[in-house]
């Protein structure tokens, strides 16, 4: 979904703009980008991809529009300008251009070589997405900015790696010891299984390891003190990960990434094996996507101490099959469950306010969703239950409250209403289960009665055996729990 949402965000921007190129000269397609003195034009393409057929591009300095006679100095490569022409096998830029733009080269996948001319000072992570034969990368020495080692584009003093091109040979990479910062998207989409990064590397910018889908471990140093947004996101393929323990900002639980106070979920492996998480008691924030694509996970515990959910947080999660999400947290974000196919149980608190744009997209199984607020939750858009049918989904909702959700956006769900402070006979005459004040309250129980209670996901809240008075076992969150007295079972609901 984010790889879909980047490349969304590309088709947006050259919409707005029309793809409009201001006038030709020398077979070359020029967007206006300053109509006055100093005059510059942006290199641009025909309105469409695909404009040039050329094998080899030469940029010139300067062009000149003939309906005005004016001459521009041509100081860009604009947005998509050369995307998709395949036939390119070696473009020649002049000193003036300063900046290379989004998708600039895009898919120019007979592209082998580039060379980074002086004046340049600005280049997009995405200028040379998937140009598969591009393995040469040069940089003019009068470029004050950036420097090529290798064929991987770092800043002049080589204390910034910016790029790594997605299909240089090789599998492994070490990054050097005068690197300090990886920047966002540097090796964005590599097809490397193994990066070591070294103690000289204090900052991982965003999306700075996004979908390298190879990549199988991830050990940082203890130099590490700050991680962009998305660092690893969709690195599908991460089994293991390790932290030194010298350092002071982060740390490694099991294989799972963490603020060194436990308090931030930063990323959590996709091919750990396990089926079922409870996510620690200390953490308060779950980040963007750290559970992106754990496909083994079939149950995850949430603790009362989580307040903040990331965008996509549990994205792609494609066997979870329940989720309860406790009174702490009021809203979910964009695309909190997106594409998580087999999910078909969903308890929300009384405390949920809002749901974000395709929050539940494609969750085709649910059939179950209780939600305990008596005030219908806003829903932003009409896109956050695509792929739900709804009509044939279950909405459980306080008994009082039917006609509000029934007049809301959530009318396309079979609304049910359900009484939220249960009182369930137990089948035993003098034993009642109820609900008061956030506890399950048993009554009547004879004394060294076995006593469990679960949540929907099957995990044990409580483990014991009754006392032989009015018993209270607190309820960790609003939902739909199992009471276990001896050999009878009973549902009770908070």
């Amino acid at each position: 979904m984010m790889k879909k949402l980047i490349l969304l965000f590309y088709a947006l921007g050259m919409a707005m703009s029309s793809w409009a190129y201001s006038f030709v000269s020398g077979n070359v397609y020029y967007t206006i980008t300053s109509a006055s003195a100093p005059y510059t034009v942006e290199v641009s393409n025909s309105g469409k991809t695909k404009s040039y057929s050329d094998v080899t591009i030469t940029i010139p300095s300067t062009a000149t529009n003939s309906n005005t006679g004016i001459t521009y100095t041509v100081t860009a490569i604009g947005e998509s300008a050369f995307q998709s022409c395949s036939s390119i096998t070696s473009v020649t830029l002049p000193s003036t251009i300063t900046n290379i733009k989004d998708n600039a080269f895009n898919s120019c996948s007979g592209l082998t070589s580039f060379t980074i001319p002086s004046g340049v000072d600005s280049i997009s992570y995405s200028a040379f997405n998937y140009c598969k034969k591009l393995t040469t990368l040069t940089v003019d020495s009068a470029n004050t900015r950036y420097k090529a080692v290798s064929n991987i584009l770092y800043n002049k003093n080589l204390t910034k790696l910016v790029l790594y091109l997605p299909y240089l040979p090789g599998t492994s990479f070490s990054i050097p010891s005068t690197v300090d910062t990886i920047s966002n998207f540097a090796f964005y989409n590599s097809a490397l299984t193994s990066v070591t990064i070294p103690s000289s590397v204090k900052i991982i910018g965003s999306y700075a390891f996004g979908y390298c889908y190879s990549l199988t471990s991830l050990a940082l140093p203890s130099s590490v003190s700050s991680i962009g947004l998305g660092a690893f996101t969709s690195c599908s393929k991460i089994k293991t990960i390790t932290v030194d323990t010298a350092n002071t900002h982060f740390t490694a639980v099991d294989s799972v990434l963490f603020s060194k106070d436990l308090k931030t979920l930063i990323f959590y492996p996709a091919l750990k094996t396990v089926t079922s998480y409870t996510i620690p008691s200390q953490v308060d924030s779950i980040a963007d996507y750290a559970f992106w694509n754990c496909s083994n996970l079939t149950s995850i515990t949430i603790p009362n101490s989580v307040t903040s959910l990331g965008l996509g947080v549990f994205e792609d999660c494609t066997k979870l099959t329940s989720i309860t999400i406790p009174s702490s947290i009021t809203s979910l974000p964009y695309a909190t469950f997106y594409y998580c196919k087999k999910l078909a149980s969903v308890t929300l608190s009384a405390y949920i306010t809002s749901i974000g744009d395709v929050a539940f997209y494609d969750c085709s199984a649910l059939k179950n969703f209780y939600v305990y607020s008596e005030t219908p939750a806003s829903l932003t858009t009409s896109n956050i239950f695509n792929g739900v049918t709804t009509a044939l989904c279950s909405l459980f909702v306080p008994k009082n409250s039917v006609s509000a959700y029934q007049a809301s956006a959530w009318n396309k769900f079979n609304i049910i209403g359900m009484e939220t402070s249960a009182i369930t006979n137990t089948g035993i005459s003098t034993l009642k289960v109820s609900v008061s004040n956030g506890n399950a309250v048993i009554t009547g129980a004879e004394a060294g009665t076995a006593l469990n209670v679960y949540n929907l996901q099957g995990i044990a809240i409580y483990s014991g055996k009754t006392s032989g008075e009015n018993q209270n076992i607190p309820l960790p969150a609003h939902g739909v729990y199992i009471v276990q007295l001896g050999d009878k079972s009973v549902k009770v609901i908070y």
